[in-house]
């Protein structure tokens, strides 16, 4: 991944050129000076404030590369990615590589820090995958992944949970231990990643929200691998969003949604613009 963003190199002249007006403003007492002085710290506050959007900008026309590492990942735990012909999966390296740079993750201890870019890579796979055929790779402005390494409570929801989704703010909160349990034993564990994102998507596309009564939970549950006290357990929540629970099983138990449900299954697809 990138080390130096595209919008520092743009900053770097203006920079330059502020030090050398506040010298001369200072140092050598010219007031003329002012005037450059304050069109160069415009620019650099303008700069700034477009940051995100510059670089984003330039990694669209210049992709970054995955690391070495999230291409062995995805190899030996995504087998989406596997199954992919190689247009889709450049296009899938792409997008993701896109992501990482665009979204900020970080990882809840006594203070933020920064999450290992596999572990990013790992969280932005599933928003990736659930994506592929929309523009909107990105869903809106969720734009903040905070992490934390076991359950945790939120203002919010003030009990031990795994997966939370802030509409309003664009966050999206998972605990990395719950995460990792159902990417690494898909059989055994809910997958929260999936989880989180249908929850985004959802916000994102009103459509996807058509279930609401006991006829559809029993067409879901003869899908799903788990009960939904099991899903209650795993991600803390006692009552559960049949929209959210199903748009992740599309995607967790795909083939077995579309022999058992064939008109929700064309429903998503058709919203999704999902062909894989």
């Amino acid at each position: 991944m990138r080390g130096i963003r595209f919008s520092m190199l743009i900053a770097l002249p203006f920079i330059l050129g502020a030090l050398h007006t506040a010298y001369n403003l200072i140092y050598l007492e010219k007031e003329f000076y002012l005037f450059y002085f304050l069109g160069f710290l415009t620019i650099l506050i303008a700069l700034y404030f477009a940051s995100s959007e510059i670089n984003y900008w330039y990694n669209k026309k210049f992709p970054p590369k995955l690391d070495p590492p999230i291409i062995a990942w995805l190899h030996k735990f995504f087998p989406f990615y596997i199954s992919l012909n190689e247009n889709d999966r450049e296009k899938f390296e792409i997008r993701l590589a896109l992501y990482l740079e665009a979204r900020s993750f970080h990882l809840m201890l006594a203070d933020k820090k920064e999450i290992p870019e596999d572990f990013k890579a790992i969280i932005a796979a599933h928003g990736i995958r659930m994506t592929l055929g929309l523009d909107d790779f990105l869903i809106g402005e969720f734009d903040r992944i905070i992490c934390y390494n076991h359950p945790f409570p939120s203002p919010q929801h003030q009990f031990l949970h795994t997966v939370e989704t802030h509409f309003e703010d664009g966050v999206i909160l998972l605990s990395i231990e719950q995460l990792m349990m159902g990417v690494g034993k898909p059989d055994q564990f809910y997958n929260i990643g999936y989880h989180a994102y249908a929850e985004a998507l959802i916000f994102q596309f009103p459509a996807l929200k058509n279930l609401d009564d006991s006829n559809d939970w029993n067409k879901l549950t003869q899908i799903l691998k788990f009960s939904t006290n099991e899903i209650s357990q795993f991600t803390g929540f006692q009552s559960l969003d049949i929209n959210v629970v199903s748009l992740a099983t599309f995607f967790t138990q795909h083939e077995a949604f579309q022999m058992n449900w064939p008109e929700q299954f064309a429903h998503y697809k058709s919203i999704l613009n999902y062909e894989y």
